[in-house]
């Protein structure tokens, strides 16, 4: 095996500029500050719909966020280069 990267991989999102997607909240976890989200295809970085746990930034008050929740988030990357819930809100305007 080669530990060459395989150049059929193309990296996305290479700018620092963050990429918004929609989604239902499965779990929160306010003590390691992570959420549990089944979000919709993120063109932006070519993700596909799928589900999954996210780091969230600091500065995300997850106290308002509950299971079953239909949100409007966007992803960054942090200082170490992974993504992460920079901002979270009620999708449509609330409902």
């Amino acid at each position: 095996m080669s530990a060459m990267p395989d150049a059929s991989i193309q990296r996305v999102h290479e700018g620092g500029n963050d990429a918004h997607a929609t989604g239902t909240v499965n779990a929160v976890d306010p003590a390691a500050h992570k959420i549990n989200l089944s979000h919709q295809p993120i063109p932006a970085l070519g993700w596909p719909a799928m589900t999954m746990d996210f780091p969230v930034a600091p500065s995300v008050d997850l106290s308002r966020i509950k299971p079953g929740s239909r949100v409007d988030f966007s992803l960054g990357k942090d200082k170490g280069g992974m993504y992460e819930v920079q901002s979270v809100q009620p999708a449509n305007g609330g409902r």
